[in-house]
């Protein structure tokens, strides 16, 4: 189930809420969008890179060579 909708739709109401004063930018609300949702995926890639690095990390470190057999 893909939630970066929820969590993008959250995180940019949450940020006008704490800010009530704040204001958009200048720029057209599609672009602010387009943008806001290109730097989350950058970010969610970002993310997953470094979570399979240290999968592979972690697997390399517990896999022990066998013992040989006498």
């Amino acid at each position: 189930m893909d939630v970066s909708h929820i969590d993008l739709t959250t995180w940019l109401l949450g940020s006008q809420w704490r800010m009530p004063d704040a204001k958009l930018p200048e720029r057209p609300l599609p672009e602010l969008i387009k943008r806001v949702t290109a730097a989350w995926r950058e970010r969610q890639a970002k993310i997953r890179e470094v979570a399979a690095t240290l999968t592979v990390r972690h697997a390399a470190s517990t896999t022990a060579p066998a013992a040989p057999v006498r």
